[in-house]
């Protein structure tokens, strides 16, 4: 774990260097790797999802005794997007979004449940 001080430092370097690379006109995609697979979700550990302009969600999920991939915007600055999550997949074709999984509650939990 980080020390305080450490902490806030790190949040000021992250912090200049978005704002040095947006003012070069650099667009900057940061990934945040979640550790577990199922269970609790946060955006950031050390606090700078503010930073983002837009926050996109992927996700594994179990349904129906399979592993699926989920997707969601969380966050978009300028604009409307959608809230729903959806079913995502990556095939030699590409990716493919599939409709809203409206008939499932508890997606984020990694453990969906069918309504």
């Amino acid at each position: 774990m980080l020390a305080m001080e450490e902490f806030s430092n790190l949040r000021s370097h992250f912090y200049n260097l978005i704002a040095y690379l947006t003012s070069k006109g650099v667009t900057t995609f940061v990934i945040n790797e979640i550790e577990n697979l199922i269970g609790s979700l946060k955006i950031s550990e050390i606090g700078i999802s503010n930073l983002a302009d837009n926050i996109i969600l992927l996700r594994y999920a179990e349904c129906r005794g399979k592993i699926i991939k989920v997707i969601n915007c969380l966050k978009k600055r300028f604009g409307f997007c959608q809230p729903e999550l959806r079913e995502f997949e990556i095939s030699s074709r590409g990716l493919r979004v599939g409709a809203p999984l409206t008939h499932l509650k508890g997606v984020l939990s990694g453990i969906p449940q069918v309504e």
